[in-house]
């Protein structure tokens, strides 16, 4: 497969904070907006540091993905230090990001993204000059994209008001002069707000950020599916891995039924990426240990139709859509969300479809359980035919036997 590494790296990225903002059928665009106004702020106070900034703006909450709401549903700073999982999730996201080639400076800019110019920020608690430059004006964008979420029927003047009140508090007057300047010309606040104008905002400002460190004998579409899979699967409190192992097992059935290299890396990359629209799902559904209600169950169903949606966004990916996106089709028809049946499932789904189940009996809480294997192993073979395509089934228990 022949893909330009660099535009398929920034559309991955663009995908993964798209991601972020998902929940249920809400699309918040925070990152979106922050990396756009951080962008823009660049600009104008480090232009040197403009393509760090965007990338740190786009990803600056990938450490919060597991949160049970929206980090935008909580404002206060004084709720945020006490949830544990807000209190680390800069330390998280500045380690998730850590290996992207070219951007050194990027976990340093999520690390300090909510330190306050008073020192009373967290997660160190720096003060002033302490904290890194760019991160200032990913706060400053973070803070106004937070009260336009919390208060949406508020004019622009009223939010420049409310921000000018946390001048030397969260962000020091030089940088909000620069974001009241760029925010009062022409039609910006306006296209920020309209979610039909906002994608060519940001890919415009994406189109201009410069890739080093990406050359074509990167592996960046595996790299960045691979980091896709670990935060999906933070999503879920017992799913640690899951994409991974899917991806892995998915592979191996692959490899043993001799398929073309490139539909193999097709299966595997999938594999990564097959849960994906289960962000969008609230986790009292994912995690609830009671059996689902009617609701609850058509409300989970939804995730293929978010997966195929988010893959549909990057070009690369879109080879990828009809195998992950229909990992819960049946054989027999009787499955979703499109009722394909037997070969109408593209192959490479119909493996998907008995690793994910293997995976799903043999793991607790994100570990494999030797002793349920023999029993996953019965499950899938007397599914053979009616939920699984028995040829898959035949390449794949020897495979999970050895495990």
């Amino acid at each position: 497969m022949s893909i330009d590494n660099k535009k398929a790296w920034k559309e991955l990225i663009t995908a993964l904070a798209l991601v972020l903002d998902l929940q249920e059928d809400l699309n918040y665009y925070h990152a979106w907006r922050v990396a756009v106004i951080s962008t823009l702020l660049a600009e104008e106070i480090l232009p040197e540091q403009k393509s760090d900034i965007f990338i740190a703006g786009l990803l600056h909450d990938v450490g919060a993905m597991s949160l049970p709401n929206h980090m935008t549903r909580y404002p206060s700073t004084s709720e945020q230090i006490l949830h544990p999982i807000i209190r680390s999730h800069t330390i998280i996201g500045a380690q998730i990001v850590s290996d992207f080639p070219g951007f050194e400076k990027v976990p340093s800019l999520i690390l300090d993204h909510h330190e306050y110019w008073n020192g009373h920020g967290y997660p160190r608690a720096k003060k002033g000059k302490e904290i890194v430059a760019g991160a200032q004006l990913i706060r400053a964008a973070d803070t106004f994209d937070i009260i336009f979420q919390t208060h949406p029927e508020k004019t622009l003047s009223e939010i420049l008001n409310d921000m000018n009140e946390l001048v030397n508090k969260e962000f020091n007057k030089p940088i909000f002069s620069s974001l009241k300047n760029i925010m009062i010309d022409g039609n910006l606040f306006h296209d920020l707000v309209d979610a039909q104008k906002l994608p060519d905002l940001l890919f415009k400002l994406r189109d201009g950020i410069s890739v080093s460190g990406i050359d074509d004998g990167t592996d960046i579409v595996g790299t960045s599916l691979d980091m896709f899979g670990q935060i999906i699967d933070s999503k879920h409190a017992y799913t640690a891995g899951h994409s991974k192992r899917v991806s892995q097992n998915s592979l191996l059935v692959a490899i043993s039924m001799n398929l073309p290299h490139d539909e193999i890396t097709r299966i595997k990359w999938a594999g990564l990426v097959h849960d994906i629209g289960k962000v969008a799902i609230p986790p009292a559904v994912l995690d609830k240990a009671s059996e689902l209600s009617e609701d609850e169950y058509a409300l989970l169903r939804k995730h293929t139709i978010y997966t195929e949606e988010i893959l549909e966004t990057v070009s690369c990916m879109k080879e990828l859509v009809p195998i992950a996106a229909a990992h819960h089709e049946r054989f027999d028809g009787n499955g979703y969300h499109h009722k394909l049946k037997g070969e109408e499932i593209p192959l490479g789904a119909r493996i998907l479809s008995v690793a994910d189940a293997f995976d799903s009996m043999t793991s607790l809480r994100g570990y494999r359980d030797a002793g349920l294997i023999p029993l996953a192993i019965d499950e899938i073979k007397n599914a053979a035919k009616s939920q699984f395509d028995p040829d898959v089934v035949e390449a794949a228990i020897p495979i999970f036997e050895n495990m």
